[in-house]
């Protein structure tokens, strides 16, 4: 690890922009799996209407919010490690 000290910050900026990467990319492949499985769901709802579908209609909304919310937290913080990447590096490159 390479160790960058930057206003009290300790951090390697390859490994930062490597995890703001795979934040990205999960973002990416976890969004469109749940706009498919929304998609599905809404027409299941179609044929499934009974009191357990609604106890699980209940759940599946909540815990949508609750992924969309993650996502969201997600791309906030990919650029913020992007961005905390930057100086990071510039830094690395100094030489004396």
């Amino acid at each position: 690890m390479v160790n960058n000290m930057v206003k009290g910050v300790v951090a390697d900026p390859e490994e930062l922009i490597k995890f703001a990467d795979r934040l990205r990319s999960f973002n990416q492949i976890a969004g469109s799996n749940v706009s498919l499985l929304n998609s599905q769901f809404n027409r299941l709802g179609e044929s499934w209407r009974d009191d357990e579908y609604k106890k699980f209609e209940a759940e599946f909304t909540s815990t949508m919010k609750t992924v969309m919310s993650f996502f969201a937290a997600c791309e906030i913080y990919e650029h913020h490690l992007r961005k905390k990447a930057q100086p990071l590096d510039r830094y690395g490159d100094i030489r004396i």
